[in-house]
């Protein structure tokens, strides 16, 4: 945060000026963090966690038709 030298005593909202830090001003930062880290989080996390939860329900249904079968050959 920096003070704006075009308003004069300071008083509001106004007379600040919200400025990157110098971390966020590196390109490298910007790229790993803003494309990479981000499309983890954003897109290929929820996707991965979306197929092993569906694959642990699917192999729990198949089980339990297994033993629907199994169970109904002896009665």
């Amino acid at each position: 945060i920096s003070r704006n030298s075009i308003c004069g005593d300071g008083t509001d909202w106004q007379s600040f000026l919200l400025l990157p830090s110098r971390l966020a001003q590196n390109p490298l930062y910007g790229q790993i963090y803003a494309l990479w880290l981000t499309n983890l989080v954003m897109v290929f996390f929820p996707f991965l966690t979306l197929l092993v939860l569906n694959s642990i329900i699917a192999y729990t249904i198949r089980k339990s038709l297994q033993k629907v079968k199994y169970n109904q050959r002896f009665q």
